[in-house]
């Protein structure tokens, strides 16, 4: 089993967050183009915002932190996630993924 490459310090699980930006932050490994992407899911799974955010790593190949700022639009209050992917782009599937759980405020 290949351990996950990919860590979110920022936000943390149960963080609520409102005025439709979600400052996100962590540590992670991209394995094309140094960059990951960043999906905030609303209740119901839909992406409510998407944005690629590049690895600020020492070299090629090589694990580095991310940060951004995501503007999001939410309709209603309530559960969500921020999800942190790393996807391949030979298969279109994922290499590295991981979430945290939110509250979403419009």
């Amino acid at each position: 089993m290949q351990r996950e490459q990919i860590v979110i310090y920022m936000p943390e699980d149960g963080t609520t967050l409102s005025d439709g930006v979600a400052h996100v932050e962590g540590f992670g490994l991209a394995s094309f183009e140094a960059t990951l992407l960043v999906e905030i899911q609303d209740t119901n799974g839909d992406v409510v915002a998407s944005q690629p955010v590049m690895v600020e790593a020492p070299g090629l190949d090589q694990p580095g932190t991310f940060s951004a700022d995501i503007t999001y639009t939410a309709n209603e209050s309530g559960p969500g996630r921020i999800v942190v992917r790393d996807t391949s782009p030979t298969h279109g599937e994922d290499n590295h993924l991981n979430s945290v759980e939110i509250t979403l405020e419009p």
